[in-house]
């Protein structure tokens, strides 16, 4: 693989990771106000959760015995998508599908 292959992979893997951040923030709710929310956010908050949970197993690996700056707010993110997801559960099943999906996931972590 050449430099710049490898270096536009990097770059697209941080956008992925930035976006899913950038996303996850603006879940910023408990999900009790909430009447109606359709079923697709399960999916997208899992993959969001998924690619997060990821970056943040990638930096602790690579970084023994330091914090990577962005790993609290990637954790953040993470937290921000379980409050919502589980004040959704009671009237979405696959909201609770996914959210104990996750929680199986993170417990892996």
């Amino acid at each position: 693989m050449t430099h710049s292959g490898t270096d536009e992979r990097v770059r697209t893997h941080r956008l992925k990771v930035e976006a899913a951040n950038e996303s996850a923030k603006m879940i910023d709710f408990d999900g009790r106000d909430v009447v109606f929310i359709d079923s697709i956010m399960a999916m997208l908050w899992f993959i969001i959760n998924h690619v997060l949970t990821t970056e943040i197993r990638l930096l602790g690996q690579k970084r023994a015995g330091q914090q990577d700056p962005h790993l609290r707010d990637y954790q953040n993110s993470v937290s921000l998508i379980a409050k919502a997801m589980s004040g959704l559960t009671p009237s979405n099943p696959l909201m609770d599908e996914k959210l104990r999906k996750m929680q199986e996931l993170s417990r892996s972590v």
